[in-house]
Formats: C-alpha cells, structure tokens, sequence
C-alpha cells in the first residue's frame, strides 16, 4: 500500500510544482505516509532566513511567524542537518541520531520554548540542496507518548525527497512563466525541449530551436525511421553524451525517476550547455490542462547555454521599474554587461570615470535594492523573460 501512495503522491508533488496543485495537499498527504501529526516544508536560505514556507499543518500561524524570527535560529536539528548537506551529506535522520542527541535536543531553548508546547517531540526529516533554488528543509513530527520514527519511515521519506528536491528545483527555474499551454514557454529565456524516451523532440521552444541551431553540442536533426509519419525530429550529440543523456530521458520518462543534470561539450571538450532533465507535469500539456501529476513516456529537458552571458534588459526597462535616470540605466546595464572585467571596463565603456560611475553605482543600489554588484547582476539577469533575437 505504501508504494501506491508514494506513486500517488510524486504526482501530486509535480502538480503542485508546475502550479496546478496545492502544496499543502502536498504535505498532508505526505504527513500521512509517515503517520507524523504535524510537519512543514520549506525552501530558501534558513541562514539568512529567507524561507518560503510551502506546507504547515499541525503548527499555528502564529508558530511560524515565531519560527521564521526567531526560533530557525536555535532549531538544532534543522541548523545541523543544513551544515551536513552544504558539506554534500545531506540524508535523511530521525530523533535520537547523534546528529542531534536526544539529551541534548531535551535541554534546548528550541525543544522548551517551542516544540514542546506544539507536541513535536519526534522528527524525521532533511535539508536538501537545491542548487540555486537554495535549500529544502523538511520536517514530520509526532508528538510524546507516540513512537518515534523508525527505519521505515526513513525509507519513505527517502523514496520521496528526490522527487520533491527535483520538482522544487523545476519550479524555480520556470518561475511565473509557467503556463497550461506549452507555447506559452517561448516566453522563458532558457531552451525547453519535451522529449519521449528515445529522446525524439516532441515540443521545442524558440530559444531550444535557437541553440539547436548555432552549432552547440546539441543539434536539432529532422530525421525518417521506420514505422513513423513522416520525419521526426532527434537530438544529434556525441555518442557518450547521448547514452547519458538517453539513459536519464528513459529512466523519467519511463521509470519514474526524479531526473538529473549534466553538462554537454563542444568540439573541443569544453562544456557550453548545461541540461536539467525532469518529468513532465500534465498541466503544460494543452491537451491535459485538467489532469495532474506526470506525463507518462516524456521528459521535461531545460537547456542553458554556458558559454553566453546572460541578457540585460533595455535601459527604457530599468528606467520603468526603478526609477532610474538615463545614466544610472547605462551604468547598471554596463556592469552587468561588463561583470568580471572590472569597474574602470564600464566607467570607459560609459565615458565615465571610475569615480563618477561608483556614484551612480550607490543610487543605483539604493533604488534597486541590490547589496552590492553581484546582487545587481543577478536581479537584471533574472529580469530578463524574452529571449534575445536571433
């Protein structure tokens, strides 16, 4: 029974991912495999405290406005657990591990001052990382009196966690541009390609076409086989790519695994795109817009390019949305342009000095709400929703 409802509930995981289904359907139901009374996901970055809590059943509101002030802070078995994954040994641990001894969990202010009065007495749970998605803590609790989690709630919990870090990390990369519709991600500015599990190129956005085109080391070719209308479209790669590459396709598109990443080469052994493989939710199917969870036979593949900088967006953009003068909009779209090479590259690139340009630099931070440069690269990058002509 217990592996039709972790079936059940990868579906319902990559549903709420692609925003047709509520994570906190999500974490109930995950509550239930492990038979704990109360739980939360998260994703983020808990050590500066910019958490998006996902699902809370069974801990107030007002418990969690606690939690994410204060109580994060002093929360031993989430603080420890995140230092095991930032060291690439995230797994998943139940109370009592030496990660955080029951004697010492006992005496803490987290245990007396929070978990206590909520009854959360027995955890199992992770933090998992989510590569530029952050972190993903997770947490099932019951309360005293109950028994703690064991070995087999370890094991489901396990059986899970790649599939909600995978749809986690789906999430992210779409962001708002997610659309029932899958034309609707031509608006995305990184490649996208649904693939059945012999890696045929079903559906292929503008920017996929774009870098199928420019001679990267994935080629988009038209292609006749036996048994098939027509020609069909194919992924031409190097022949120990491919066999990566097919063998992640299938085991997503047909085992049901929660994908993976790789990085394919050009010519000269360099790596010039990276490649995100992840199931395909039903909701960016136009012809499944109702249905929920997966596609079964084809894979979702994200595709971006390694060896372009990323687009900035026009200077008239940034003038919209922060305000900003028509120098400071060249200024901080010189340094995005220019980020590696140095302040004196953009202040000439501008005809500028150095000087003058490290003030429109303070204004800029201060209208943008940037910490610093490379702050200020990563929002105008991320700005960026077209792709750029070709």
């Amino acid at each position: 029974m217990s592996h039709e409802m972790v079936l059940s509930l990868t579906e319902e995981i990559y549903d709420a991912a692609s925003g047709g289904g509520d994570w906190r359907s999500v974490g109930i139901r995950l509550q239930a495999l492990l038979g704990a009374h109360s739980g939360a996901i998260m994703v983020g970055d808990p050590a500066a405290g910019a958490m998006e809590i996902l699902h809370h059943e069974g801990v107030p509101l007002e418990a969690v406005e606690a939690y994410r002030r204060h109580y994060r802070k002093v929360d031993l078995w989430t603080t420890r657990a995140a230092q095991l994954a930032l060291r690439g040994r995230a797994r998943v641990l139940v109370s009592g591990e030496m990660l955080v001894p029951d004697e010492e969990f006992l005496r803490s202010e987290f245990w007396n001052d929070f978990a206590r009065p909520l009854g959360m007495r027995w955890v199992v749970g992770t933090v998992a990382p989510l590569g530029a998605a952050g972190m993903m803590p997770v947490g099932l609790h019951r309360p005293p009196g109950r028994p703690g989690f064991g070995a087999e709630e370890r094991r489901l919990l396990g059986a899970v966690l790649p599939h909600l870090s995978r749809a986690l990390q789906l999430r992210h990369r779409l962001g708002l541009a997610v659309s029932p519709a899958l034309g609707a991600l031509d608006a995305l500015p990184l490649g996208v390609l649904v693939l059945d599990a012999e890696c045929r190129v079903l559906v292929a956005n503008r920017v996929a076409e774009m870098l199928g085109r420019a001679g990267r080391s994935l080629r988009l070719v038209r292609t006749a086989e036996p048994g098939t209308a027509g020609r069909t479209v194919a992924l031409a790669l190097r022949r120990e790519e491919r066999d990566a590459m097919l063998g992640l396709v299938r085991r997503t598109a047909l085992a049901g695994a929660a994908g993976g990443a790789l990085r394919l080469r050009d010519a000269d052994g360099q790596p010039n795109l990276a490649v995100l493989v992840a199931p395909l939710p039903r909701r960016l199917r136009v012809d499944l817009i109702a249905s929920t969870g997966r596609v079964p036979g084809q894979a979702l593949v994200l595709l971006r390019d390694l060896s372009a900088p990323p687009p900035i967006p026009a200077a008239s953009v940034l003038r919209e949305l922060f305000g900003l003068t028509a120098s400071e909009a060249a200024v901080a779209r010189a340094v995005a342009t220019m980020s590696g090479r140095g302040l004196g590259a953009a202040a000439a690139a501008c005809g500028i000095a150095e000087a003058t340009l490290k003030t429109h630099l303070s204004r800029i931070f201060a209208k943008t709400g940037a910490a610093g440069q490379a702050d200020l690269v990563r929002l105008l990058a991320g700005l960026t929703m077209l792709p750029p002509e070709p």
